[in-house]
């Protein structure tokens, strides 16, 4: 009569499941970690302003002048940052709308402004019209 597991099959079974389950414990404790998003602003290659982006934040407006009559503002609130105004002539910085997810980023190439959010994720950004 054959025997259906050999001591060598129960091994690399229990091995199989021990893993699975110490990479599900890996991924929820990874997930679990706190947001800790950062707004970073440049003008010129210059950091201007750099400050956590969190959800008691209070709404400001930031002024950026970047000389020659050329400014841009930007606007902050607890759901995200966004260019507001810019007087810059295709207005791509304005129409990209509210950032707040660290990798986002807003950027004016008149101007040379760049706004980004650096730092980790504690979610999954949502999903895009275009992507889904």
């Amino acid at each position: 009569m054959k025997t259906l597991f050999k001591a060598g099959d129960i091994i690399i079974y229990l091995f199989a499941i021990i893993l699975v389950i110490i990479s599900f414990i890996g991924i929820y404790w990874i997930k679990s970690g706190s947001s800790q998003a950062t707004v970073v602003i440049e003008a010129n290659g210059k950091v201007i302003s750099s400050f956590p982006l969190h959800e008691g934040i209070e709404p400001e407006e930031i002024s950026i002048d970047t000389g020659n009559g050329k400014y841009n503002i930007v606007l902050v609130t607890h759901q995200g940052v966004r260019i507001k105004e810019a007087n810059c002539s295709d207005q791509v910085c304005v129409r990209t709308g509210t950032i707040s997810y660290p990798g986002q980023s807003i950027i004016c190439i008149p101007h040379k402004v760049i706004i980004k959010i650096i730092g980790t994720q504690r979610e999954e950004p949502p999903i895009d019209d275009i992507a889904s």
